[in-house]
This record gives structure tokens, C-alpha cells and sequence, in this order.
């Protein structure tokens, strides 16, 4: 069992798994627990639930539920700071030959961090996993990445790790999970979850796993070997506290009304008599104006709009102070730079961000204008989303490899030919000497890439073109990208010398 506690009075939240439910049989109601998800299994087995504490002030609703993979997750509002959604999950992932297991355990990791990315793109996540692995101390982290702010975990269970626990390894390693035991403070490198069923084996086998952007809000950690849940059961309950969210001050205000200094007042230079009534009449003019913006903005129904509205807010304001003669001065009499704004009303509206997307647009198009991109390319590019790729696959090195791939600036002899001004029908692989050396060749086609792709069967199931087959999982497919890198590498080191 594993429980999440932001108050000191009792769990927020209870992940269990093996509740072992038979069909037509609920879970037992437990007092002050009234939202209740569960996620058991057709046959009996295993199965997982999740309890949230009535005394935790969340808006909580499902969100994924795969009873079959032993896989529950629930979408919490309101548990951490700025409005961030929180994904609290529990898997339970029976051990290697038993009758629960799955046949393809790689492909059920697989469906886990696709779920993991998704939530990861939305919030931050927060899971419990009995993942029947044993991962001793190695790193959970990709190899060559500086996991900056994550110290190094420490684990009693020096056994070698199992199927299982390698797998869960590669989980973190491409995804932003991090294992919080033997990391956050609390625990100790002695705290086996695990004690088999006579309660003579010690083991670390069930994990509590953190994006690692939530690891300073967690800050400690306990497994409870003695308690009542482990009476019933052969596993600890892992205890892990979630920092709550800053309480909002409803007397602040009140507080501070005797020591608030009042801003600095800011004055205008203003000209003759003539040039006041006609500053006079154009604020005027623009208070309407203003009125209309603030109306629009009331029933904008998306970010961009707001966006735009704000832009022209700053336009306004600009006209409307060149047209008035007005120029703003500090109290000290210094002059300030015209039509400066305070910096809260410009991070109210968007001002900076508007002028920022403002100025990036017009430096795309004059490099599109460089390059002939036309008008219609343009704006199509503009209207483009970023790529799902880009914040699902966390891997560097894989990540990289991928978008090379995508953008045509790879290593292979298409590319590597246009450096050296090499005819492009002169660009053929050097490994197989058959066709030119483009992405789909590499991908699809080319021998040198076989084995690999009997490694990622998913990816090969059904035919694809080339435009089609870069559209599907990015984690897989990003990870595929790069191990062609890294054959490719091997092989072209023990070929001979090209002469240019």
C-alpha cells in the first residue's frame, strides 16, 4: 500500500494494489475515504484502487482506468501551486512467469509511458508502481544527462536487477520519473518494501516515482514495516509527503496596510494651453476605446485572442500618448523612456509576450522572404502547434536523433553529400550500395538497420509511408532514431576510406 499525505492528520490518499476483487465483490468502504477508484480485473487477480481522504480539499476526477494492466489513474486539481494539474496513478505489475503477468512486459512499460508522456504534457505526475523489479542503485536517468537539482539514490537491495526492474529502469529513462526511494529524505538505504510470503525475503520491489520537477515538494519519505496494512500483507505501506501549495493570506492586505509605501507618483510634461484641451480630448476618445477592449476581452474564448487584445491595448497606448505630446517622468525628475507602461499592467495584458511574438514574427519572415517562402507557407508554418515529440520524448540524445530524422538534417549520405556539394543521385549508402541514403531508406529499407527493427516490432506491424511512419508513437519511434545513430556509427567506422 501506498499513502500521500499533505496533512499531518491523516493520508490524503491511499494507492492500493493486489486488492484482489472478485467479480460482483466492492471495495470495503473505509470512514472519511468517500472517493473511491478502482480498476480490478475481470479474473480476480491483482487489481489496483485508489482512496482519496474527504479532508483533501482537491477536485479529483478519473482519468485513465486499464483494468487489464493493472493500471488506475486519477487527475487531482488543486494539490500544487499556480493551478498545475496533479496525476496521481497506481500500477501493479504481477512478477515475471505468474499467471497474471503479461505476455509482452515490454509493451506493457510501453502503454505505461505513453500514459506517463501524456500526463507529463499536462501537469506533473505522481505514481505508485509494485513492479515485482528489483533496480539495486543504478541510475534512472539517461545516460550522459546531467540530472541537475536529482541527488543520486541508494538502494539495500543489492541484487542484480530483474526483467522487470531493467524495464522499469528504461521507464524513467526516457520519460521525466525519477524513483523516490532511497532519494527522498527520509528513507534510508535499509528500507525493503518486500518481505516474500513466509516474511524472510527483503526486497525493494514497490516504488513510489516522481516527475522529477515535483522531487523539491516532496520532502520525506517513510516505509512502514510494522503497521496494521502490513499485518495483512507481505509488503511495507510507503509513506511519501507532498508539499502543500501556498495558502492563500485573505487579511494580507490588512496586515500590511501599515508599513505599504505608496508608489512613486509619475508625472507628464505637457505643453501649451492648446495642447492640454487637445491631450484632453484624445484621452477621452480613447477611454471609449479602452471601454470596447475591455468588453472584447470579457468574451474572448481563447489565449490568442486575449493575445491580440493586449497587443492592441499597447498600440493604443502609444497612439494615444504620441498624439497627447505626453512623456512619462519619474518623481524625481528624471525623464523615462516614452510610453513605458508599469510593469504589472504589462504582465496583466501580455504586453511583453504580444511584442515579443510580435518582433519573432516579423524576424520569420524576412528569413522565409530570404529563403522564397511565400506568404501561404508562411502563415501555415505559423499556424503550426509544436510538436507532440519535442516535450514526449525526454531523452536527449533520443529526442535529437528523431528530429534529424524528421528534418532531413541526418547523418546519412543525402545530408552528409549536400556539405560537400556531391551530386544527389552520387549519394548512395555506403553499407548497402543500394539507393540513395535519404531517411526512408534508412528507416524502411536499408539491412544495415534489420536487427533493429526486430527490436521494435510495433513500429513495423503494418506498412507505412514514410511521412506516416514518423506520425507514430514518439517515444518509440525516438528511441528507434536512435540506435540507427548509434549502429550506424559502429558501422561506418570499419568502413574503408571514401575518396571525395
Amino acid at each position: 500500500m501506498w499513502a500521500l499525505a499533505q496533512r499531518p492528520q491523516q493520508p490524503a490518499a491511499l494507492l492500493l494494489a493486489e486488492i484482489h476483487l472478485q467479480p460482483g465483490e466492492a471495495l470495503p468502504r473505509l470512514p472519511g475515504y468517500s472517493r473511491v477508484f478502482v480498476a480490478a480485473r475481470p479474473d480476480g487477480y491483482g487489481g489496483v484502487a485508489i482512496l482519496l481522504a474527504d479532508s483533501w480539499k482537491v477536485a479529483a476526477a478519473l482519468w485513465r482506468s486499464d483494468a487489464a494492466d493493472g493500471r488506475l489513474w486519477v487527475r487531482v486539481q488543486g494539490a500544487l501551486p499556480g493551478g498545475l494539474p496533479l496525476f496521481l496513478g497506481t500500477a501493479y505489475l504481477p512478477p515475471q512467469g505468474s499467471p497474471g503477468c503479461p505476455e509482452d512486459v515490454p509493451a506493457w512499460f510501453l502503454r505505461h509511458a505513453d500514459v506517463l508522456a501524456e500526463a507529463e504534457a499536462a501537469g506533473a505526475a505522481l505514481h505508485a508502481m509494485d513492479a515485482n523489479g528489483r533496480t539495486a542503485s543504478l541510475p534512472d536517468w539517461p545516460d550522459g544527462d546531467e540530472d541537475a537539482g536529482c541527488p543520486a539514490r541508494r538502494s539495500s537491495d543489492t541484487a542484480a536487477p530483474n526483467s522487470h526492474g531493467r524495464q522499469l529502469l528504461s521507464l524513467c529513462q526516457s520519460s521525466a520519473a525519477r524513483i523516490c526511494n532511497g532519494r527522498v529524505p527520509g528513507t534510508t538505504s535499509d528500507d525493503a518494501t518486500s518481505f516474500g510470503s513466509r516474511g524472510t525475503g527483503r526486497a525493494v520491489v514497490d516504488y513510489w516515482l516522481a516527475s522529477a520537477s515535483l522531487l523539491p515538494r516532496l520532502p520525506t519519505m517513510a516505509v512502514d514495516s510494522w503497521g496494521l496494512a502490513a499485518q495483512h500483507s507481505d509488503h511495507a505501506t510507503l509513506l511519501l509527503e507532498l508539499a502543500a501549495p501556498p495558502a492563500v493570506q485573505r487579511d494580507s492586505t490588512a496586515q500590511q496596510e501599515h508599513t505599504y509605501a505608496p508608489p512613486q507618483q509619475r508625472q507628464f510634461e505637457l505643453g501649451t494651453a492648446e495642447q492640454l484641451a487637445a491631450a484632453v480630448a484624445l484621452l477621452a476618445g480613447t477611454q471609449r476605446q479602452l471601454d470596447a477592449l475591455a468588453a472584447a476581452a470579457e468574451s474572448a474564448a481563447s489565449p490568442a485572442a486575449l493575445e491580440q487584445l493586449a497587443a492592441a491595448f499597447a498600440e493604443l497606448m502609444v497612439e494615444t500618448l504620441d498624439g497627447a505630446g505626453m512623456r512619462q517622468r519619474s518623481s524625481n525628475g528624471g525623464a523615462q523612456r516614452p510610453h513605458s507602461l508599469p510593469r504589472s499592467l504589462q504582465r496583466q495584458y501580455g504586453i511583453r509576450d504580444a511584442r515579443r511574438a510580435q518582433r519573432n514574427a516579423v524576424q520569420q519572415a524576412a528569413v522565409a522572404q530570404q529563403r522564397g517562402i511565400g506568404p501561404e507557407q508562411q502563415d501555415a508554418a505559423l499556424r503550426r502547434e509544436r510538436e507532440t515529440y519535442l516535450d514526449a520524448v525526454r531523452r536527449r540524445q533520443d529526442r535529437e536523433a528523431l528530429a534529424q530524422l524528421r528534418t532531413g538534417s541526418h547523418w546519412g549520405a543525402e545530408e552528409t553529400g549536400r556539405w560537400t556539394r556531391r551530386p544527389r543521385e552520387q549519394r548512395v549508402c555506403p553499407h548497402c550500395h543500394d539507393g540513395i541514403e535519404d531517411a526512408p531508406h534508412m528507416l524502411l529499407t536499408c539491412p544495415l538497420y534489420a536487427p533493429l527493427r526486430l527490436n521494435f516490432p510495433d513500429l513495423f506491424a503494418e506498412p507505412h509511408p514514410p511521412n506516416r511512419f514518423l506520425r507514430q508513437k514518439p517515444c518509440r519511434l525516438a528511441a528507434f532514431a536512435a540506435a540507427c545513430h548509434q549502429r550506424w556509427l559502429t558501422a561506418t567506422v570499419a568502413l574503408p576510406a571514401v575518396p571525395p
